[in-house]
This record gives structure tokens, sequence and C-alpha cells, in this order.
């Protein structure tokens, strides 16, 4: 079964694109004038590879707390901690957890981070479709580093924190938990709701997350903003 799931999602002919839409951005990119390319599409391209024993059964209850035992034993081998052979391929087995998103289009994903590569111009990806703030690198196979994606949170639908069933104080746990796991991911919320706006000059892109305090109600303000500078 795995060697025919690698088969499958390995398949160059499998992507999200399409041959005319693939070649259509690719040409646009290129003869762009502009410094900076800004890619608006709706799902998260970065690698979101969670350590495989998250699926091998644990209880969506339990995900968070589990995900926070992992990122401890990270955090202890960062540190210079000794960790068991069986810790170790605890915390470096990995899958991705949406196929849905260019997780499930690795082939792709390449060709696309490939030719932003030869771009030579800053490059912001913009995502959504979570309903969770994000902020990744987004790096080539070989770790190379080609791009920022900056993911928004909804404004009234609900993310991780409605499907995994958590309390507020979980899902900030879990927010700072997964960055210490996942490589490229820098910054996520997954309990606040909100939209995300991105200002561009010459020099930099200030990219500022705004976080209300109510979405039910007509009387709803902006209560917490996180904000992060890209330099060209």
């Amino acid at each position: 079964m795995l060697t025919a799931f690698t088969a499958d999602i390995s398949n160059p002919e499998r992507g999200l694109l399409g041959k005319a839409q693939r070649e259509w951005l690719f040409d646009a990119m290129a003869n762009s004038n502009t410094k900076w390319q800004v890619i608006g599409q709706q799902l998260l391209i970065a690698r979101m590879l969670f350590p495989v024993s998250i699926f091998n059964g644990v209880p969506r209850e339990q995900i968070a707390s589990h995900v926070h035992k992992l990122a401890n034993l990270k955090r202890k081998q960062q540190q210079g901690g000794t960790l068991t052979q069986q810790e170790i391929q605890q915390i470096e087995t990995v899958m991705p957890y949406n196929l849905d998103a260019w997780d499930g289009y690795p082939v792709e994903r390449e060709q696309f981070l490939t030719k932003l590569n030869t771009l030579e111009k800053p490059v912001i990806a913009l995502a959504g479709d979570t309903h969770n703030a994000w902020h990744n690198k987004l790096t080539l196979q070989d770790g190379t580093e080609v791009a920022v994606e900056l993911g928004t949170p909804g404004v009234t639908s609900p993310g991780m924190e409605h499907y995994l069933s958590m309390d507020n104080d979980t899902a900030k746990k879990l927010a700072e938990d997964l960055p210490v796991l996942i490589e490229d991911l820098q910054y996520c919320n997954l309990h606040q709701r909100g939209y995300l706006t991105l200002a561009i000059t010459h020099d930099d892109a200030i990219a500022k997350w705004h976080y209300v305090d109510a979405i039910l109600s007509p009387n709803g303000k902006v209560s917490d903003t996180h904000t992060f500078v890209i330099s060209a």
C-alpha cells in the first residue's frame, strides 16, 4: 500500500494547476517587470509535515498533548540532550497532514518553486482555506528558500481549533509547538479569527494579521495583531 501511495503521489502527471494554467503562470512571472511577485491562491504551499505517530490512532482530543510531548523531545534535542532511537524516530518520521493542499502534489510544487527560484525577485505567496493564520518559508527539496508564504485566518469560519475540539489555551500551546516540529513553519495562530493585510514598498513588505474579539456582533473590533516584515 505504501509503495502504491508513493508512486501515485510522485506521478509527474499529478498536478493542481494543469498544463495551460501552469504555463500561463510561469510566463506571466518571467515577463513581469515588477520588483515584487505576489501570488494569490487558496492552498498552503509549504511542506506541512507532521509526525506520523499523530495519525496512528491518537484520539482527536489528545492530538495537541501528543504534539506537545513530541515538541518537547525536539526541544531537548536542539538543546544538546540525548534522545533514544525510538524518540528520534518519533520526531523524524513525518507525513503530510493534508493531501488536498500542495503537499498532495509534490512534483508540481517542486517545479513551481524551482521556477520561483529563477526569478531572482522577492516572492510572496498568499493562501487561505484553512481559516487559521500561517507564516511559512517556501523551500526546495534541498532546503533552498525561494519565497515567503502568508496564510490568512478566516473572519468567521472555524479552523483547526474547532476540528480538534481545543480551547484557547490548548490551541495557543499547539501553535507554539508546531513550528518546533515543522521545519518551514515560522508562525501560526490557531485560536483567533481575523484577516491579513500586506503593505508593500520598494524595499520591504509588511504582513499584519489582525484578530477580532467578536464574530457574532457588529461591534467586534481588532483586539490583537501580529506583524512580520519581509525585506526585498
